[in-house]
């Protein structure tokens, strides 16, 4: 075992032989052992959703116990790819399989050298807890070969002042670190207090983001000052922390929730037919099922375009490709959707009925539908064929414009899985289909 865990080593070992107090050892409570494991093990430690960036993104990914967390519920682990320690309560342990034997077995296959670890290149790093105490199976993080682990490093964000500031964008970083000092002196944010006796400040840590627009071009570079939380102690650096975090969790569960109208809705707002005074309308409705086949695996995708509030065209079809994610098979089904509705658009336009503007298409994915927006996300989609792309050209050309619709209000959903009976005649009610 590396050297910069020996410390840990001997807090394990002093936890597992707690002793009870001399003064009364009957009526004292006996130790929880159920949450300790081998220490020094492999885990598969949950990666939470805010954490991700988007659906292809691991779930989960392996780190080193070093036994419980003192200052949190949960397991104190080490993450050999960042680097960092994290805390987290989600984990999956594989107590025969020890750090030197799982470093030997994928040296080759991450892509850089997992070389001997220095302390002081180690920060602590706290996961948010977002599931039950109780231990959640998780998927493998994928390997990366080495040219991709390169790339990701290149595109990374600095992790400390002197990487920034030194770095080929240093001017940028340093202008909007010079912006943040600014701003805290401005907002007089920090007061200057005498430290208490016997007590350690709270260390600070800057931030790094670049910030980007809808097609991944660089728009600013920002820095913040921010507090290292975790170092704080309950009882001694804070008394309450429940309302704070009832706040954050209705922000972070709210952040989309907005006023949504649905498709029947936007048919009925253009007249009793869905159709704009003196001319037709086009609207299309596209979804898929993921995975569905189960002898193969495969997913089924469906659409429905509809003219004048009633449907023209659909379809409901086995993709032959195997879709990885529902992400990607929404993706595809995009596809057939939007030539189906380049065709009903010249079809209309040689009758007089040009379109004005882009076809409006939903679809209930909305992975799928900035997959389609964002050609940053190349990375994550190499390995689909070249003609699936073929959705990104059409957005900026005007030929479609993408929107979300939930589920409930999404008619192409019969078209790619069997619904009870309630459930199908209100697709057919929103796809127009008059019904006795």
């Amino acid at each position: 075992m590396e050297n910069i865990f020996d410390h840990y080593d001997l807090l394990e070992v002093m936890e597992g032989t707690e002793k009870r107090p001399e003064n009364d050892p009957e009526k004292s409570p006996k130790p929880k052992v159920d949450m300790l494991r081998v220490f020094g093990c492999m885990c598969m430690a949950l990666v939470p959703k805010k954490l991700r960036h988007n659906k292809l993104d691991a779930k989960a990914t392996w780190a080193v116990h070093l036994g419980m967390a003192q200052n949190s519920k949960g397991w104190l682990l080490w993450d050999p790819f960042t680097k960092k320690f994290l805390v987290s309560r989600d984990c999956k342990f594989m107590e025969n399989l020890s750090y030197k034997e799982w470093k030997a077995e994928n040296q080759a296959k991450i892509g850089v050298r997992l070389g001997e670890v220095k302390s002081n290149g180690l920060e602590h790093v706290e996961l948010p807890l977002e599931l039950s105490s109780s231990s959640t199976v998780t998927r493998q993080s994928p390997q990366m070969n080495g040219d991709e682990e390169e790339e990701e490093v290149q595109q990374g964000e600095p992790t400390n002042p002197k990487e920034a500031w030194e770095g080929p964008n240093g001017k940028e970083w340093k202008k909007a670190s010079d912006e943040e000092m600014g701003s805290i002196i401005e907002n007089d944010t920090f007061d200057l207090v005498n430290l208490p006796p016997g007590r350690k400040a709270i260390s600070s840590k800057w931030l790094f983001k670049r910030k980007t627009d809808a097609d991944g071009n660089i728009e600013r570079y920002k820095s913040r000052l921010v507090a290292k939380g975790y170092q704080q102690q309950e009882k001694k650096d804070y008394n309450e922390v429940a309302a704070g975090e009832r706040v954050a969790k209705y922000l972070g569960q709210t952040a989309t929730v907005g006023l949504q109208y649905s498709a029947a809705a936007q048919r009925r707002q253009k007249g009793a037919d869905g159709v704009e005074p003196g001319r037709l309308y086009l609207t299309a409705f596209s979804d898929a099922s993921w995975a569905s086949e189960p002898e193969d695996m495969t997913s089924v995708g469906g659409f429905i375009c509809c003219i004048g509030g009633g449907p023209t065209a659909w379809e409901s079809k086995k993709q032959v490709d195997q879709a990885l994610s529902s992400v990607e098979s929404e993706y595809m089904a995009l596809f057939r959707a939007i030539r189906e509705v380049v065709w009903q658009r010249r079809l209309l336009a040689e009758l007089g009925e040009e379109q004005q503007g882009p076809t409006p298409l939903y679809c209930d994915s909305q992975g799928a539908i900035s997959l389609a927006k964002n050609p940053v996300l190349h990375g994550l989609t190499k390995h689909m064929k070249v003609k699936w792309h073929w959705v990104r050209s059409m957005v900026p050309a005007g030929k479609v414009e993408l929107h979300y619709v939930k589920t409930t209000a999404q008619p192409a959903d019969m078209m790619t899985k069997r619904l009870i009976e309630q459930q199908h005649w209100q697709c057919c009610k929103l796809a127009g289909m008059a019904l006795n």
